[in-house]
């Protein structure tokens, strides 16, 4: 019998080993593999212009100031701008800022590069995390592909330079995801008792973080992905080893002591603000003038993935013929959820559907990757990627003549 597989259809998930696994393998694989020269080249991607550019968005500066007046008054749980309380987000970004300007710069200094390191580094940890990811399903050199794709891309190389939450928050969400695969994969293997606890413990503790950074926005992502396996893979059992119970305790012990101590001072000021207006209003209004129809993020993506872009059209008929397979099927239960949500929110901003580059990038590095993985086009899809093209490269010209 003929066993071989077809052309274009990865292989199989390798099973995970026995024993230290997830986080001593990641080190090893980080020294001795790709991983290291990806992340010199997410550094020199990322960085330039990090100490040269003034302030480029409001919420940056306001988040600066509100990290200066937090290192001032010695009051890290009240968030203050000016004499106002401050409450868009919970606390854990003017925590990391307030680490960064303290070891590199001063409050008075008002140096703001030392405000964007956390983002900057989060940035290069989440090219790293992506390629570590995309190594897994499918192969060191789709991690490498997957990677570089990623930090290529505008739109991460702009989070990566400002002082805002994303970059830390996308870092977080891998973290986050790097475990939930991890769990995954093993589902029908026997647990070992480091597997059984290590990887569901990040799992929830990462969520906790990202609770502390953007409020349920990483629930929205790790929770739509758990959904979207649930319906791909028709069970769910095999989500008791994530083990909910005592994780969810773990995610509210990170997140609860702040946000009981947040509401004594501000009288429950601070979940009428964040929860409020900063997040529910924006999902059914525009804020801002940012409301805009569904569909907008698809057609802003060919812009804010470039150069990557390119190759998504082509990408697409390899996902739709390996999408029972397990890599392309965990990828796919990671975008598709929070694409749709995404878009369904009133209010768009382009960095909102971030946290789906990374499977994007390593859905793209799966096809480039797989032998036999971009098939010849028929009559029409020939016409609609030349299409498709010519559009990538007007967007690149348009960047080479903006830039200047």
């Amino acid at each position: 019998m003929d066993t071989t597989a077809p052309p274009g259809t990865p292989a199989p998930l390798p099973s995970p080993r026995s024993g230290r696994r997830f986080l001593p393998g990641w080190l090893g694989r980080l020294l001795a593999s790709r991983l290291l020269l990806l992340a010199v080249l997410a550094a020199v991607l990322l960085w330039p212009g990090l100490t040269r550019l003034p302030p480029l968005d409001r919420d940056e500066s306001r988040i600066a100031q509100a990290t200066a007046q937090m290192l001032e008054s010695g009051d890290f749980v009240d968030i203050r701008f000016q004499d106002a309380s401050y409450y868009p987000q919970p606390a854990g970004i003017y925590w990391l800022q307030a680490a960064a300007v303290a070891v590199l710069s001063a409050p008075p200094q008002r140096d703001i590069w030392a405000n964007r390191v956390p983002g900057a580094l989060a940035a290069v940890a989440a090219v790293l995390l992506t390629g570590h990811i995309a190594t897994q399903l499918y192969s060191p050199a789709a991690g490498f592909v997957a990677g570089l794709l990623l930090a290529l891309s505008m739109l991460l190389g702009a989070e990566a330079r400002v002082a805002t939450i994303d970059a830390p928050l996308l870092a977080v969400i891998l973290v986050a995801q790097t475990a939930l695969l991890e769990t995954w994969r093993r589902r029908d293997l026997p647990p070992t008792q480091e597997a059984a606890w290590f990887s569901p413990g990040v799992f929830w503790l990462a969520n906790g973080v990202g609770l502390m950074l953007k409020g349920p926005v990483i629930l929205l992502v790790t929770f739509g992905t758990l959904l979207g396996l649930a319906l791909a893979d028709r069970q769910w059992r095999w989500m008791h080893s994530l083990r909910p119970r005592l994780g969810i305790v773990v995610m509210l012990a990170v997140a609860l002591p702040w946000l009981i101590e947040i509401a004594k001072l501000s009288g429950g000021a601070f979940f009428a603000e964040a929860l409020g207006h900063n997040l529910l209003d924006k999902i059914v209004h525009g804020q801002q003038g940012h409301g805009f129809p569904p569909g907008t993020y698809l057609l802003l993506f060919v812009l804010t993935f470039w150069p990557g872009s390119l190759f998504a059209a082509r990408t697409l008929p390899w996902a739709w013929s390996t999408r029972r397979t397990p890599a392309t099927r965990f990828l796919l239960a990671w975008i598709v959820p929070s694409w749709i949500v995404f878009e369904l929110v009133a209010t768009k901003l382009p960095h909102y559907v971030l946290p789906t580059y990374p499977a994007i990038a390593a859905l793209m590095a799966g096809g480039l990757c797989t032998p036999g993985g971009w098939t010849r086009p028929n009559q029409v899809g020939r016409m609609l990627s030349r299409l498709y093209d010519s559009l990538w490269l007007w967007v690149g010209l348009a960047f080479a003549a903006a830039g200047p």
